[in-house]
């Protein structure tokens, strides 16, 4: 019987592979609270990180974490060089718990120290759903 109730925002591939999500940002997204996506109930972070395409001014860095914990996955990216940048030292992934029984709201948030004119980036997020 159908119920017409939709089903979790997280995507969930029916193969046991890698899934991911991702999302732009630019200089205009300074601080604020960007979300990135959505993980499915049970998902665990396994990496993370930005590919800076143009490089962000006036020493700006990124934090990418959970609505409830906005740098949980990485803390003060630094934006100001093009590349592929991830920062899970100053985080360990590995210390977090898959996400629970709840789908996950994943966020990025952008901080300059000073007038920013420029950048462009795409934040990723890694992650696996086990024991489908």
């Amino acid at each position: 019987m159908a119920t017409d109730t939709a089903g979790g925002v997280g995507q969930e591939y029916p193969q046991n592979m890698v899934h991911y999500i991702s999302k732009t940002i630019g200089f205009a997204d300074d601080d604020l609270v960007v979300t990135v996506g959505w993980l499915p109930p049970n998902a665990v972070v396994v990496d993370c990180g930005v590919a800076v395409t143009t490089a962000f001014s006036a020493n700006s860095v990124l934090d990418i974490g959970t609505a409830a914990d906005p740098d949980a996955y990485a803390s003060a990216i630094v934006m100001t060089t093009a590349g592929c940048i991830r920062d899970v030292s100053t985080v360990p992934l590995l210390s977090h718990d898959d996400t629970g029984t709840v789908d996950t709201k994943i966020v990025a948030s952008l901080t300059s120290s000073g007038a920013i004119s420029a950048g462009v980036g795409h934040v990723f997020v890694y992650y696996i759903v086990p024991n489908r």
